[in-house]
C-alpha cells in the first residue's frame, strides 16, 4: 500500500463500517470476520461506491469570481453522488499569484470571502500553497482533489515541467471536472479593456477623478468631449424621431379624413347619379304641366305651327321649350298686329 499505516487514507474504510455506513463491493462482513476484511483505500473506489463524509479539495485563485468558477465547484460537490461530500477550497496567495502567474484585481482576502459565500462550498482555505504536497493534504484530512481540464489530460507543469498534481494521480486521488467555456476572469477582463472609453465615462459620471482612474489630462478632455457629442447626437436624434413620429400621426389622422371625405362624395356622386336618371321624367312632366295650363294638347310633333283653329306660334307671348324662341323684333310685330 502506498499510505502509512493508521493514517487518515488507510483508515477511511475502517471508519465507514464502524459508522454504520453500507460496505463497498467484496465485503461480505456477514461470511467473514472484521480483521479478514480487505480494505481498500477509498481512491481506489467508483465514485459512486464512495460513502461517508468525503473532503474533496479544489485549489484556484478565484479572482473576479464569476458562472466558471461556480460551475465547478458543482460538479466537485457531485463527484461522489453516495457520499457527504465536503468541499475544502484553497485561495492561493497574492505573491505566489504575480510569482507564477499574473497580478490579481482582487486581493487574497476578497478573493477568499466570494468563495466563502458559494453554497457548495464547505471550508476556504486563504493562501493555500501553490503546489499541493502530502503534509497539506494530511493537514486538512483531503481525500480527493478535483481540478478543471484546462489543460489536455489535466496536466499542470511546474518550472522544471513536472506535473503537480503527479503524486495525486499516482494514489489515484485525482478527478477532473469540466471547464466552462466562454467565461473566465482574463474573459472578464478582456470585455472591460475593448469597452475601456466607456467605462472610463462611467466611472467619471459617478465622480472619480482622472487620477484615481490613471487617466490623463487630455485623454479625460478627449472622453468628455466625445461624451458630450455623444449627448448631442442622442438629443437631435430625439427630436427628429418626435417629429417625424407627429408627422405620421398627422399623416394618419389627414388620411383618415381624407377616406371620409372620399366616401362622402362617392355617396354625393351616387346621389346626384339617381338625379341624373330621373331628370328625363322630370323635363316631361315639366313640360306636360306647361301645355296644360296653356291648353294646348296637341302631340310634339304638331308644335311650333298654326291649324285650323287659329292657334300658331306667334300667338302665343310665352316661348316654347321645344321650339327655338322668337326674336325681339318678331314678338314685337306680332304684338303690333294683334294690338290693330
Amino acid at each position: 500500500r502506498d499510505f502509512p499505516k493508521g493514517s487518515h487514507f488507510a483508515n477511511f474504510e475502517r471508519r465507514n463500517m464502524a459508522s454504520g455506513q453500507p460496505p463497498t463491493k467484496k465485503q461480505k462482513v456477514d461470511e467473514v470476520k472484521e480483521d479478514e476484511v480487505e480494505i481498500k483505500p477509498i481512491c481506489l473506489l467508483d465514485n459512486d461506491e464512495v460513502t461517508g463524509d468525503v473532503r474533496v479539495y479544489c485549489d484556484g485563485i478565484y479572482d473576479l469570481f464569476h458562472m466558471g468558477h461556480m460551475r465547478s465547484l458543482k460538479q466537485a460537490k457531485s463527484l461522489f453522488p453516495n457520499a457527504n461530500v465536503q468541499l475544502v477550497i484553497g485561495v492561493s496567495s497574492d505573491a505566489d499569484t504575480r510569482k507564477y502567474k499574473c497580478r490579481t484585481v482582487l486581493n487574497e482576502q476578497e478573493r477568499g470571502e466570494a468563495v466563502s459565500h458559494c453554497k457548495w462550498v464547505h471550508e476556504v482555505v486563504i493562501g493555500a500553497p501553490w503546489y499541493v504536497d502530502a503534509a497539506f493534504i494530511e493537514k486538512h484530512k483531503i481525500d480527493f482533489i478535483a481540478h478543471g481540464d484546462d489543460t489536455p489530460g489535466g496536466v499542470y507543469l511546474d518550472a522544471d515541467g513536472n506535473d503537480v498534481y503527479a503524486f495525486a494521480k499516482k494514489k489515484k486521488m485525482f478527478r477532473l471536472v469540466k471547464r466552462t467555456e466562454g467565461i473566465s476572469t482574463s474573459d472578464i477582463i478582456m470585455r472591460i479593456l475593448k469597452d475601456y472609453d466607456m467605462y472610463v465615462r462611467r466611472n467619471l459620471k459617478k465622480g472619480y477623478k482622472r487620477d484615481e482612474l490613471g487617466v490623463s489630462f487630455t485623454k479625460e478632455k478627449r472622453i468628455l468631449i466625445k461624451d458630450k457629442m455623444a449627448a448631442g447626437v442622442a438629443a437631435v436624434k430625439s427630436t427628429v424621431d418626435n417629429q417625424v413620429g407627429k408627422f405620421k400621426t398627422g399623416v394618419s389622422e389627414h388620411t383618415t379624413e381624407l377616406k371620409q371625405v372620399v366616401g362622402d362624395m362617392g355617396d354625393q356622386a351616387r346621389e346626384w347619379g339617381e338625379d341624373v336618371r330621373k331628370f328625363p321624367n322630370m323635363v316631361n312632366k315639366f313640360i306636360g304641366r306647361f301645355f296644360s295650363r296653356r291648353g294646348q294638347k296637341r302631340k310634339a310633333s304638331e308644335m311650333g305651327s298654326g291649324d285650323e283653329d287659329g292657334f300658331s306660334d306667334s300667338s302665343d307671348d310665352v316661348d316654347s321649350p321645344i321650339t327655338s324662341p322668337q326674336s325681339p323684333r318678331s314678338s314685337r310685330s306680332a304684338r303690333k298686329s294683334r294690338s290693330g
